[in-house]
Protein backbone atom coordinates (compact mmCIF):
# COMPACT_ATOMS: atom_id res chain seq x y z
CA UNK A 1 0.00 0.00 0.00
CA UNK A 2 2.82 2.15 0.63
CA UNK A 3 3.97 2.19 -2.93
CA UNK A 4 0.59 2.74 -4.44
CA UNK A 5 -0.01 5.59 -2.41
CA UNK A 6 2.97 7.62 -4.01
CA UNK A 7 3.43 5.83 -7.41
CA UNK A 8 0.69 5.50 -10.27
CA UNK A 9 2.79 2.21 -12.04
CA UNK A 10 4.82 0.00 -10.59
CA UNK A 11 5.86 -4.11 -10.56
CA UNK A 12 6.24 -5.04 -6.86
CA UNK A 13 8.49 -7.84 -6.30
CA UNK A 14 6.79 -9.70 -2.99
CA UNK A 15 9.07 -12.45 -2.36
CA UNK A 16 11.84 -14.42 -4.42
CA UNK A 17 12.74 -17.72 -2.48
CA UNK A 18 15.49 -20.23 -3.28
CA UNK A 19 15.79 -23.86 -1.89
CA UNK A 20 18.48 -24.06 0.58
CA UNK A 21 20.46 -26.41 -2.24
CA UNK A 22 20.04 -24.11 -4.97
CA UNK A 23 21.35 -21.18 -3.37
CA UNK A 24 24.31 -19.43 -4.78
CA UNK A 25 24.20 -20.45 -8.01
CA UNK A 26 22.65 -17.42 -9.16
CA UNK A 27 18.85 -18.72 -9.90
CA UNK A 28 17.34 -15.63 -7.81
CA UNK A 29 19.67 -12.94 -10.37
CA UNK A 30 18.02 -15.60 -13.43
CA UNK A 31 14.57 -15.42 -12.09
CA UNK A 32 15.43 -11.26 -11.49
CA UNK A 33 16.66 -10.93 -14.92
CA UNK A 34 13.32 -12.69 -16.61
CA UNK A 35 11.12 -10.07 -14.52
CA UNK A 36 13.12 -6.94 -15.64
CA UNK A 37 12.59 -8.21 -18.91
CA UNK A 38 9.24 -8.33 -18.90
CA UNK A 39 8.63 -5.07 -16.69
CA UNK A 40 11.25 -2.79 -17.75
CA UNK A 41 9.04 -1.88 -21.21
CA UNK A 42 5.71 -2.13 -19.05
CA UNK A 43 6.13 0.14 -15.62
CA UNK A 44 7.88 2.73 -15.09
CA UNK A 45 9.54 1.49 -11.65
CA UNK A 46 9.98 -2.36 -9.66
CA UNK A 47 9.67 -1.94 -5.99
CA UNK A 48 10.30 -4.08 -3.24
CA UNK A 49 10.72 -4.59 0.65
CA UNK A 50 13.42 -5.64 2.65
CA UNK A 51 13.98 -6.75 6.17
CA UNK A 52 16.23 -4.37 8.00
CA UNK A 53 14.82 -5.39 11.75
CA UNK A 54 15.78 -8.07 12.12
CA UNK A 55 17.94 -7.71 8.88
CA UNK A 56 18.23 -9.71 5.65
CA UNK A 57 21.21 -8.71 4.81
CA UNK A 58 21.59 -11.27 1.44
CA UNK A 59 18.49 -9.61 0.45
CA UNK A 60 19.89 -6.16 0.75
CA UNK A 61 23.04 -7.32 -1.27
CA UNK A 62 21.26 -8.62 -3.78
CA UNK A 63 18.60 -5.56 -4.38
CA UNK A 64 21.70 -3.03 -3.88
CA UNK A 65 23.51 -4.20 -6.33
CA UNK A 66 20.79 -4.48 -8.88
CA UNK A 67 20.97 -0.21 -8.25
CA UNK A 68 18.19 -0.26 -5.74
CA UNK A 69 17.59 2.38 -3.67
CA UNK A 70 16.05 3.47 -0.28
CA UNK A 71 12.59 5.42 -0.27
CA UNK A 72 11.48 4.90 2.93
CA UNK A 73 11.13 2.90 5.78
CA UNK A 74 7.99 0.86 7.66
CA UNK A 75 7.02 -0.64 10.97
CA UNK A 76 4.84 -3.57 10.66
CA UNK A 77 2.38 -4.91 13.31
CA UNK A 78 4.90 -7.79 13.53
CA UNK A 79 7.24 -5.31 15.38
CA UNK A 80 9.52 -5.75 12.00
CA UNK A 81 11.22 -3.15 9.71
CA UNK A 82 11.19 -2.82 6.46
CA UNK A 83 13.38 -1.14 3.94
CA UNK A 84 11.19 0.35 1.13
CA UNK A 85 13.26 0.00 -2.19
CA UNK A 86 12.68 1.45 -5.85
CA UNK A 87 14.62 1.12 -8.72
CA UNK A 88 13.31 3.44 -12.06
CA UNK A 89 13.06 1.48 -15.29
CA UNK A 90 15.14 3.61 -17.79
CA UNK A 91 13.12 1.91 -21.11
CA UNK A 92 9.96 2.75 -19.56
CA UNK A 93 10.13 6.59 -20.54
CA UNK A 94 11.33 6.07 -24.17
CA UNK A 95 8.68 2.82 -24.50
CA UNK A 96 5.96 5.18 -23.26
CA UNK A 97 6.92 8.13 -25.35
CA UNK A 98 7.66 6.46 -28.64
CA UNK A 99 5.07 3.71 -28.94
CA UNK A 100 2.50 3.93 -26.16
CA UNK A 101 1.50 7.40 -25.79
CA UNK A 102 1.17 7.09 -29.75
CA UNK A 103 -1.12 4.55 -29.80
CA UNK A 104 -5.67 5.30 -29.57
CA UNK A 105 -5.77 2.64 -26.92
CA UNK A 106 -2.83 2.95 -24.67
CA UNK A 107 -1.63 -0.21 -22.50
CA UNK A 108 -3.71 -0.98 -19.75
CA UNK A 109 -2.07 -0.62 -16.02
CA UNK A 110 -1.81 -4.79 -15.89
CA UNK A 111 0.35 -4.62 -19.07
Amino acid sequence: RWFAARHPRFVYIDRVVVAPGCRRHGVGRVMYADLLSYAEIRQPMLTTEVFIEPRDEVAMVFFTTQNFAEVGQQGLPNGRRVSLMAKELEPWAYVHANYLAKRDNPAPAHW
